[in-house]
């Protein structure tokens, strides 16, 4: 006999409150989610090994949508390129103005420069932004544009005095000279509105009557953004008042702590509530009479009335003893005593009867201890407990309720809060700038001595070249069509691998699912593989053979991906001495038996004892794979046909196999598992797993959704592995696999990723 192998590693998992993942997806059950640090370790072993590459995502998308993004891409290159061929051609016009000012020399004192010769200190006071802005203003354009839109109506109205959208007036850099330039389809238009402009700037200048017309327009602005200011500053102070908080996010800590301080003492009180309910039953058994009946009693035997009764009624009955022992019960001595005895018991019912109390209570309480007294007095003060404590959770449960409610506010208010901010900003630094405009403006007025002249020193000319209708761009536009079109085409692409539901690569399996991805199978479009110049095995994978000797040989690519596979599996397998494990795919044709027997193979070339078993008993595939007969298996072994052992196929050093089986009793291959449901597979199951030859069994069952067999096999085993195909899994498919291993409380070992490029 072989020598006995250890078994796999690792112990199996049954408490899944330590989960590390905490963001696991509401469909997929507890019983399938990953709970241990094992399968933390296996997640990052595996992202260790596999980072996405948003290169790699773009070039795979290319590849399998290269049709929609070039079209996208062509298409939106053609008419970025036939729409600036249609625009009508913009010329542009400019002339050259420069602003003459006489420097004022300030008094003393004198200084001297590096020669040592003495020099006065000048200073020009031509603020060049402020001249601009005056130029520009409305109060200096509007006469103008009036006398242009005498011949031209329309060009005041394509001038824009508030934006200069098409005139524009700036200072060239590092010079005193001031470029006004003006765009339009039309030269002649172009150059009559120049030579306005330029008629106006040198009749009117720059003097004093311009100057104030200059403050004015400021102080207009001015006291535009200061009621502007006014109206934020309103709406934040209403703000405030509304939701009682200075900040957000100072309002934010202290609701958090008040939450956490009336959750702990809301948890408290219900701990403490809980305890009192709990006592006050315990009373309530122990006196059996409600609160209410409790004080009557305690009232009734604290009677003195009653008392004195209960003591007359033992004198008489003690008498009656004693004198029974003398006369007869017919004497006239006996009979006054009973009648005694009546009356007494007569008025004690009197008694009773002023009370709420049970006849059977009364009976029972009338020699009423002081214990009982005590258990009242206990039951009354758990009573008045409980309706406090009562009343304090529901001014908890009010407070929490409040609390959450104002923090669900809270985003919307901090963003409201934070957009009027913003804007208050906006409008103070605005404010703040025409302010120190004004000021600026204020002391050129009170220091100018000369006022400032205006030179034209370039006429008004336009060119004959268009200009480009866009000119903030960069990039011609062809080639921002073939860029956006790029854009486009791959988001378009993106949306529709989006939609399509197919999953595509181990990244974006990942981001669907926490489930442990345990191994990822390389794709290889050669496919062949030889034992003794006959084909076995037919998968992703060339060149895999056996030696003479019978020891398999497999690519390092697959075996470096087998082989990680099984130490992942490793981790999750329970510490038997013989595993089981089922192997499946939400669909056919996703590879389940290629993995299936590549696992198999490489767990036998590592030293395990394997045995592989085809549980598909409608479309059986291992048979094919590896090139032997299927007339015994499975399906004969499950009617009893034949033992299992008689049905083993050795593969070579290992390994073995059981086919599904040929048709038997006149079943139909279709029918599955249907036959033999009366049969006992888990006894069979037990039988290969107490038989000590194997280290290891692997099913390979059918495709999960599709046929009900596996979910029977999989109760029997220790976990199942789910074999996803890249570029043909579903979404859904996962959705719906993880919904049924729910309902028949499987557990679920990882995922192997197929075909990965």
């Amino acid at each position: 006999m072989s020598k006995k192998l250890p078994p796999f590693p690792g112990k199996y998992p049954h408490n899944y409150s330590d989960s590390p993942f905490e963001d696991i997806p509401d469909y997929l059950p507890r019983n399938l989610q990953p709970n241990s640090s094992r399968n933390l370790e296996i997640a990052e072993n595996f992202e260790s090994e596999e980072s996405s590459d948003e290169l790699s995502f773009i070039w795979q998308l290319f590849k399998r949508r290269w049709l929609i993004i070039l079209f996208t891409t062509l298409g939106m290159t053609v008419g970025a390129h036939w729409l600036s061929m249609a625009q009508t051609p913009i010329y542009e016009g400019k002339f050259l103005l420069l602003i003459e000012k006489e420097e004022k020399t300030l008094p003393p004192p004198q200084t001297t420069n590096a020669d040592g010769l003495q020099i006065n200190p000048t200073r020009t006071i031509v603020d060049y932004s402020t001249e601009i802005q005056i130029l520009g203003s409305p109060t200096v354009l509007a006469p103008i544009l009036k006398e242009i839109a005498t011949r031209y109506p329309d060009i005041y109205r394509d001038i824009d005095i508030q934006n200069l959208d098409k005139l524009n007036i700036r200072q060239i850099v590092n010079t005193k000279i001031i470029e006004v330039s003006f765009r339009h389809q039309d030269k002649e238009k172009i150059n009559f509105v120049l030579n306005t402009i330029a008629k106006h700037y040198l009749k009117n200048g720059l003097n004093p009557g311009g100057r104030g017309e200059g403050v004015k327009f400021i102080n207009q602005q001015i006291s535009a953004f200061q009621n502007r200011v006014a109206k934020i500053e309103s709406k934040i102070e209403n703000l405030r008042r509304k939701y009682q908080f200075i900040d957000p996010q100072i309002q934010a800590k202290e609701l958090t702590q008040q939450l956490i301080a009336a959750e702990k003492e809301y948890l408290t009180t219900d701990i403490q509530l809980k305890q009192a309910q709990v006592a006050y039953e315990n009373l309530q058994k122990q006196l059996n009479m409600t609160p209410k009946e409790a004080i009557a009693v305690n009232d009734l035997t604290e009677s003195p009335r009653y008392q004195a009764l209960l003591q007359q009624l033992q004198q008489v009955e003690l008498e009656i003893a004693n004198k029974s022992a003398i006369f007869t019960d017919e004497s006239p001595q006996i009979l006054t005593l009973k009648e005694q005895k009546e009356n007494i018991l007569k008025l004690l019912e009197e008694e009773k009867a002023k009370y709420p109390v049970k006849t059977e209570q009364n009976n029972s309480n009338v020699g009423y201890s002081q214990i009982r007294a005590k258990l009242t007095q206990d039951l009354l003060k758990v009573e008045n407990d409980i309706k406090i404590l009562k009343s304090r959770k529901e001014g908890l449960t009010k407070l929490l309720e409040g609390i959450r409610k104002r923090i669900n506010q809270l985003p919307s208010v901090a963003r409201e809060y934070t957009e009027l901010q913003r804007e208050l900003n906006y409008t103070t630094d605005s404010l703040k700038r025409f302010m120190e405009a004004k000021e600026k403006l204020e002391i050129q007025e009170s220091q100018r001595g000369k006022d400032a002249q205006l030179q034209l020193i370039s006429p008004p000319q336009v060119s004959d070249k268009p200009v480009s209708a866009l000119p903030f761009l960069p990039i011609p536009p062809w080639l921002l069509g073939l860029l956006g079109g790029l854009t486009v085409g791959i988001t378009i692409a993106a949306i529709i691998d989006k939609l399509d539901g197919t999953v595509y690569n181990v990244p974006q399996l990942k981001t669907i699912t926490r489930i442990p991805i345990l191994g990822a199978i390389p794709l290889d479009k050669s496919i062949s593989w030889t034992r003794r110049n006959r084909p076995i095995f037919t998968s992703n994978f060339p060149g895999k053979t056996i030696t003479e000797t019978g020891e398999i040989i497999i690519p390092s690519s697959l075996r470096d991906a087998c082989q990680h596979l099984l130490a992942n599996l490793s981790l999750l397998l329970p510490d038997y001495e013989c595993n089981l494990i089922v192997v499946t795919s939400p669909q056919p044709e996703e590879g389940k038996s290629t993995v299936s027997l590549n696992l198999a193979k490489t767990a036998a070339k590592m030293g395990k004892r394997v045995i592989l078993v085809d549980a598909n008993l409608r479309l059986p595939r291992l048979h094919q794979l590896a090139g032997v007969e299927n007339e015994m298996g499975l399906r004969n072994i499950l009617a009893g046909e034949t033992k299992w052992e008689e049905v083993i196929i050795p593969m070579g050093k290992n390994l073995s196999l059981i086919t599904a089986g040929g048709e038997t009793n006149g079943v139909n291959q279709q029918d599955g598992f249907f036959p033999f449901l009366s049969t006992s597979l888990s006894r069979w199951v037990g039988e290969v797993k107490a038989c000590g030859k194997f280290d290891l069994v692997i099913y390979d069952t059918p495709a999960f959704l599709n046929f009900f067999e596996t979910k029977i096999i999989a109760s029997h085993c220790d976990g199942i592995l789910l074999v996803m195909r890249m570029g043909k899994s579903q979404y859904n498919h996962l959705t719906q696999v993880c919904e049924q291993l729910r309902l028949a409380n499987a557990r679920l070992l990882g995922i192997v990723a197929n075909g990965v490029n």
